[in-house]
Order: C-alpha cells, then structure tokens, then sequence
C-alpha cells in the first residue's frame, strides 16, 4: 500500500477530491483543523486540486473563509487567461493535423480537460499536449508541426529518436539555444516510449479501440478504458517514479466511476499480462483503492493475485525504475539479447559523441567544430566533481 504522508492540508485537498469525485460523501469538517491556508493554497497547485476546492464552495457556498475564496477565484481566472493562448495553439495544430487525414489520440491532460474538468482548461493546465499516432505517419505529422514552428530538440545525431525511441517533443526553439518554447506538442508513436514495453503493444489496436474525443471543437480520439487505465498506470509509475501528486490518482478514478460498467476487467488484466505491467497497473489501483474507496468494483484476492507479475517481469520491471530516467533506459532490459547489446552499444556512442550540428546547436558555431568535444568534456568533468563534492541532505 502506499507509502505517501500527507500533510493536514494534503489531507483536506484529497478530502475535497473524495467530495468531487462522488457527491454522496459528505464535505470535510473545517471545525477543529487549524489549517495554513498558505500551505493548503501551495499544496493545490502541486497536487492541481483546484478544482476539488472549488467544487467544494460551489456545493456550499461561504464554506471556505472569505479571503482564501477569493484568493482560489483569482487564481482561476488567472489559469483562464494563460490557458486561452493555449487552447488556441492546440486547436491550431490539431486542425492541421486532422485536414491532412492524420489520425490522432490524444493522451493524458489534454484528455482529462475534456472528459473529468469538462472543458475548464483553469482546473488542468497543461502547456503542452500529447499525441499518439501512427508510426507510418510520423513524417507527415512532423512536416506539419515544421510548418507551424515546431521543431523537435536538436538531437545528438539526426535521426536517434527513430533508432532508438519512439516519441519526440516538438517545441518552438530559438537558434543556438536548446531551451524549448512554452508551448509543445509531444508525439508518440509508441505507448509508454519504453522500447521492451512498446514491443508488446499494438498502435493499430490501440486506434481500433480508441474512442470519439473533441479537443477544442476539433474531433479527434482517446484510448478506450481498457487501454487508457493501462497507459495511465504505467505512466504514473514508470514515467513518473509511483508519483504521489494526488491529482493522479483522482483523475484515474474519476475515469473508472464513470466508465465501470463498461470496463472489461478480464480483458485489461489480460492485456495488463501481456504488455508486462502487471506491478504498475496493481500499484495503481492500489493506491486508488486507499485514496478513493469505493471507486473500483470489489476485486477476489484472485484477481488481485492474478496481477502479480512473474520472475522475468518484476526483474525487467526493476530495471526500468532503477534505469528509465536516463535516455539508455528506453532500451533496458531488452540490452541482453544480440540486437540489444548492439542497440546499446551504439547508442552509447552517439550519446557520448554527439555530431557536429549538436556540438554546434549546443556550444556555438567555431572555424574547428571537433575543439568542441573539449568544451564538453570539461564540462562533464565539472558536473562530476560538483556530484562528488555534494553533501547529502540533512
């Protein structure tokens, strides 16, 4: 079970989530908790339970104190106009995409706008927006982000995200800079961007089951519930290291209540097996459970024994937290087989001897473009040293 402390006032956002979430739950209790209503304000945008505080003075008025009311109010209205040039720069770009017959799925927080924030962009801001789409269809999808300005980062040689991942983020760059504009569109043209994990998934199954989405009055689709409870998992504990941001799990809850009947259990934790994310999906919905009672449907100890991952996925599953920060991770465990000892070992050199359009792009232009690699090493020798000469914390 979990292992996450709350705070008193991280335990009064998830109360209020809990209130959210299914409204037969009685509102939190103000009466005897000496709140810092700095710190509960602080902790709403780490754990984005925004809305969750709103919901609650919507459903009774005057409940919180009238200074903190007003204080959340600006703060949406502040979200609101820094989400208005979003949304327009994410309908701009999916307009192009869906004229050029491109399908996309549009994932993670774009999604839940539309779906658990009902389209207040204030409660779930999101600078950037995720899509999946077609491998055969990466080419045509980046020469239309190029038209828009977005480019992918400048890569240590071209080409290496096709070799040896599956996603690129897109961003408006400024030359000789690798700081990325706000605004980013983040392709995917794999699952989890985990080469031993996206092997096992089907991009063209994954379209088959995907569901009618409108994201900005544009049509578009999302993963179906199935797909969707795996993908959020696995996101959430691989990508994110089992984060504890409340916002996480509430989202995900909030999709389960309100899909239940028509989630097919059997066949997500049959496909749970098959992806080999067994220990990322029972994590999740464990913390779910704790977090939101009542949100999934009483599983049998032999469902819950049924997603407990065998010898050879709870080794591959250890790796990939112990390794996925790292861009080599994107190839663990898959490293020990003939084609990934020689994916790594090749990736290693591109990695630590990048090309001269990167060396360039990163460190400025120079009549003698392999001096560079000294500016690099010295560089890295700096970061070593400030390493081993940090004091641990406390």
């Amino acid at each position: 079970m979990s292992e996450l402390i709350l705070t008193a006032e991280e335990q009064l956002i998830l109360a209020c989530m809990q209130c959210s979430l299914d409204p037969e739950i009685a509102l939190p209790a103000l009466e005897g908790r000496a709140v810092d209503w700095q710190g509960l304000f602080l902790a709403a945008q780490v754990h984005r339970g925004l809305g969750a505080l709103l919901a609650v003075e919507k459903r009774a008025p005057g409940f919180w104190p009238a200074e903190f009311s007003r204080r959340i109010s600006a703060y949406r209205l502040q979200l609101l106009v820094h989400a208005e040039q979003a949304v327009k720069q994410v309908a701009a770009t999916l307009a192009e995409l869906t004229q050029a017959g491109i399908p996309l799925v549009v994932l993670k927080g774009w999604d839940y706008i539309h779906t658990v924030y009902g389209g207040d962009y204030s409660l779930r801001p999101c600078a950037d927006i995720d899509v999946l789409i077609q491998p055969q269809n990466v080419k045509a999808v980046e020469a239309v982000l190029a038209d828009q300005g977005l480019l992918p980062y400048e890569e240590l040689w071209p080409g290496i995200r096709f070799r040896y991942g599956n996603a690129a983020c897109h961003y408006q760059r400024t030359k000789n800079s690798l700081n990325p504009g706000e605004y980013g569109v983040d392709l995917h043209w794999g699952l989890f961007n985990i080469r031993y994990l996206d092997e096992r998934v089907s991009i063209a199954d994954l379209f088959r089951r995907a569901v009618a989405l409108e994201v900005g009055g544009i049509p578009v689709l999302r993963l179906g519930v199935e797909d969707h409870i795996l993908h959020a998992a696995g996101h959430r504990s691989l990508h994110h290291d089992d984060a504890g941001e409340l916002f996480r799990y509430y989202e995900l809850a909030w999709v389960i209540r309100h899909a239940q009947a028509e989630v097919d259990w059997g066949a997500l934790f049959s496909r749970a097996k098959e992806w080999g994310i067994r220990q990322a999906l029972r994590s999740t919905l464990e913390e779910i459970e704790e977090h939101f009672p009542g949100a999934l449907p009483k599983f049998s100890p032999q469902e819950w024994t049924a997603l407990e991952p065998d010898l050879q996925e709870a080794r591959a599953y250890r790796m990939l937290m112990k390794y996925h920060p790292s861009p080599l991770g994107r190839l663990v465990p898959i490293r020990w087989t003939p084609k990934g000892l020689w994916e790594t070992a090749a990736f290693l050199f591109e990695a630590f001897v990048p090309g001269p359009r990167f060396l360039e792009h990163r460190y400025g232009k120079t009549r003698f473009w392999p001096l560079l690699y000294l500016r690099r090493a010295r560089n890295a020798i700096k970061q070593f040293a400030g390493f081993l000469g940090r004091k641990p914390a406390g």
